[in-house]
């Protein structure tokens, strides 16, 4: 396994922060994503690929070229008096752009993943960009309270001396002075900024509570709901409503805009998802009757 790269620049330093918002964003994506399905899709027809560009960028155009089904990214211009878009101008993941009336026989329709049109990548990833914060700021207290973060060193020399020995503490090596032997050295030497507060156990629970947020946010059940001492009946009921309705408004937009438009493609929760909300709700319910039997 390659050692990871000490982060000794403000540029090292963004591009680390930079790898750590982006693997937040593509597993948190990639959880929403297996959480539906589009049925009756083309068999040549990457069922992956067009649920990200709907839920990336809100919509995606279908589009019928030699008898054969093509899904597309596309953006509107122009709008008409309801603010529908009155053209599209349509994207493949190859590079070709063109431009279609939105009456042209070619478009057989838009479907859209939200009642606002909108996708959902501009607001995950400023969340994932809070994650990532949070998850230096515990990483930064974890170094700062194994070691003093800054020294004020007396010479150059002294500053050498410092960096060997720090480098031998992140191998796991013992700094080994004799005694009264390098008196300058420990002299030379002023710790700054000293008594830093453990709190990488509160910054660990901020992390879990704001990602199980951002998840439930876009209808993916988070965390262990069968924990009587941590959430009660009523309170499973209601997180799981909530994660429902969530995730049942991107069904339903998805549908409508097939329907409208003819389309034979249905969307639906993932089976292994369906299953699971589905025990949770009547878990809930089993121990609701119970209690009020007793």
């Amino acid at each position: 396994m390659a050692k990871q790269k000490i982060k000794t620049t403000e540029e090292d330093y963004a591009d680390y922060r930079q790898r750590i918002v982006d693997t937040e964003y593509e597993n948190i994506l990639n959880l929403i994503l297996n959480a539906v399905k589009i049925n009756n899709l083309e068999n040549y027809v990457p069922e992956n690929i067009v649920k990200r560009w709907l839920f990336e960028t809100g919509r995606v155009a279908v589009l019928k070229l030699n008898d054969e089904t093509l899904f597309a990214m596309c953006d509107g211009i122009g709008v008409d008096s309801y603010g529908r878009a009155t053209q599209y101008t349509i994207r493949t993941q190859n590079g070709k752009v063109w431009t279609v009336n939105a009456d042209d026989d070619m478009l057989k329709g838009v479907l859209y993943i939200q009642p606002n049109r909108r996708g959902i990548f501009d607001y995950l990833y400023q969340r994932c960009e809070e994650l990532a914060y949070i998850r230096l700021c515990m990483e930064n207290n974890l170094i700062a309270t194994e070691n003093q973060l800054v020294y004020e060193c007396a010479d150059v020399d002294t500053v050498n001396k410092m960096k060997i020995a720090y480098k031998k503490r992140e191998l796991g090596m013992p700094v080994i002075f004799a005694d009264g032997a390098d008196k300058s050295f420990s002299d030379g030497v002023n710790a700054l900024g000293k008594d830093v507060p453990f709190i990488a156990d509160k910054l660990l629970s901020m992390y879990t509570n704001v990602r199980n947020e951002i998840l439930e946010h876009y209808g993916v059940l988070a965390g262990n709901t069968d924990k009587k001492e941590r959430v009660q009946v009523g309170e499973i009921q209601r997180q799981v409503g909530y994660v429902i309705d969530n995730i049942y408004m991107f069904i339903e937009t998805f549908n409508y805009y097939s329907k409208i438009n003819n389309l034979p493609y249905e969307m639906s929760l993932n089976s292994t998802v369906e299953s699971l909300y589905g025990n949770y709700l009547k878990q809930g319910e089993n121990k609701s009757e119970n209690e009020t039997n007793i």
